[in-house]
């Protein structure tokens, strides 16, 4: 297998080149889509299917997903859909643990100052029926109005229009405004829109409805983070991003509920175990053994023997 020295994840499929020859399964490390069915390497091994198989693929067929679980190798972090719009760090977004809480779990922390991620690809526009989903984590009050978390400049939006509500806007059909905390914890966000309308989802549950915005659509490409989602320019966020994917239909309420429960990942079962309240234990230097866990709404709990 002929892989660059010099990068750790040669062929940009979202595996390390140690993964793709020492794990389980296996891989080839110089091609991204070892067994040429249309998904990279990583994304098939994330969804539990065989990367050697062509007939072993992933069940969701997203247009476009990061996981950010390659932390940002070289620059770039793998779009794990067939669409292959890997995403561009603009600034120097930090590595934090990722939403669901298992190993390998990562996500972004955006500065709100020059930090994005960039795909270059206009991946709204022209679209008959559409999800957008991500995980966002609030750990800091914004400070300034016009926040994008994810989406496409002039097509289809959504962030924060002030540090209390969250929009999700469209050229045709509008605004959807709804009102959140300056902080809270990890939430799963989701929007839909087709012929019948526009519906926002917070952790699984609807929290806003609109009319619909089919006919949207621009020249801009879909960003995360900010570089523009509600401008051309600017709409910097502060805090926290994991799992942003798109699709050009409409997922049932099932697949919602399973995704912000972090049942599925956006491309099918999420292999493994989940620690979705970020279980941690450890031995402190007093000896002692100590239990954390992060609770739905946020709240800290320690639990140590004596």
């Amino acid at each position: 297998h002929m892989t660059d020295p010099q990068e750790v994840d040669s062929d940009g499929d979202g595996r390390t080149d140690g993964e793709e020859v020492n794990g389980n399964p296996t891989s080839d490390p110089a091609d991204p889509d070892t067994d040429d069915d249309g998904f990279k390497d990583g994304a098939e091994v994330l969804a539990g299917t065989d990367p050697n198989d062509p007939d072993s693929k992933p069940e969701l067929l997203p247009i476009g997903y990061w996981s950010f679980d390659d932390q940002g190798a070289g620059g770039t972090t793998a779009d794990l859909s067939p669409g292959g719009n890997d995403g561009t760090l603009n600034g120097n977004p930090e590595i934090v643990p990722g939403a669901c809480g298992e190993d390998g779990d990562f996500a972004f922390k955006f500065d709100g100052v020059d930090d994005f991620i960039g795909t270059g690809a206009s991946l709204l526009t022209g679209l008959d029926e559409y999800t957008m989903s991500g995980w966002v984590k609030f750990d800091t009050p914004q400070l300034v109005n016009r926040i994008g978390l994810f989406g496409q400049n002039d097509a289809v939006e959504f962030g924060l229009s002030n540090p209390a509500q969250l929009q999700h806007w469209t050229a045709v059909g509008g605004a959807i405004n709804i009102a959140v905390a300056d902080t809270a914890p990890w939430t799963h966000i989701l929007v839909t829109g087709d012929a019948t309308g526009r519906t926002v989802y917070l952790d699984g549950v609807q929290a806003g409805s609109g009319p619909s915005s089919l006919g949207s659509g621009s020249a801009f490409p879909f960003n995360i983070g900010g570089g523009g989602i509600f401008d051309a320019t600017g709409n910097f966020f502060t805090g926290c991003i994991d799992e942003v994917a798109v699709w050009d239909m409409v997922l049932s309420q099932e697949l919602i509920t399973q995704l912000a429960n972090c049942e599925t990942t956006p491309i099918g079962p999420r292999a493994g175990g989940i620690n979705r309240l970020g279980l941690n234990v450890r031995r402190t230097e007093a000896g002692m053994l100590e239990i954390s866990w992060n609770s739905k709404e946020g709240e800290l709990y320690n639990l140590r023997s004596e």
